[in-house]
């Protein structure tokens, strides 16, 4: 029995040592001077002066321009602002209703006009719902800090990305094209 005592009691005096909170040395008046790795911005740089040599004239010589749109290169952008055109530009909206009264949608409505003035809700009818949203915002990082103010007053608001379709004007060529197309008919 004294065999199993002493390692418990040692066991104890370990633990409760090892458990006991440590002080460590307090440093009162630390500072640090940051001022050699801070840049200096009241400096101006100016850059160095190339001298030309005096054989040059200071006449520059002027020609036909190097990278110039032809006709190849018109096509291949026209081709690309077409593909373009069916995919469109991306926004986000603060969805807060969803449903199928429009009452229903024109209160809550009114409700965000008293909560946040600044704000400017709209009804949207897509069948078979209407919905109330809030603000058209570039990005998600945008959108956050009024989507969680209005995550206060109404729970099942939600961010939902849409899509606006690009227009792409017709080149005078595709006009032409056309025109002469319903002329031949």
């Amino acid at each position: 029995m004294k065999n199993i005592k002493f390692p418990f009691i040692l066991l104890c005096i370990v633990l409760a040592y090892s458990c006991s909170p440590k002080v460590a040395p307090v440093q009162q008046n630390y500072s640090e001077n940051l001022d050699a790795y801070i840049p200096d911005y009241s400096k101006e740089i100016k850059a160095p002066k190339v001298n030309a040599p005096a054989s040059t004239p200071n006449t520059v010589k002027t020609g036909a321009p190097i990278n110039d749109i032809n006709s190849e290169l018109q096509g291949q952008i026209d081709h690309f602002a077409k593909s373009n055109q069916s995919k469109g530009s991306t926004y986000y909206t603060i969805q807060i209703y969803s449903g199928g009264s429009r009452t229903e949608a024109n209160e809550i409505r009114e409700q965000i006009y008293e909560f946040f003035p600044s704000a400017k809700p709209y009804l949207q009818w897509k069948q078979p719902n209407y919905r109330v949203k809030v603000g058209k915002f570039y990005n998600r990082l945008e959108a956050n800090p009024l989507l969680l103010e209005i995550k206060k007053h109404y729970h099942s608001a939600i961010l939902v990305p849409e899509v606006i379709k690009t227009e792409v004007e017709e080149s005078e060529e595709e006009k032409n094209t056309e025109n002469e197309e319903s002329n031949n008919y």
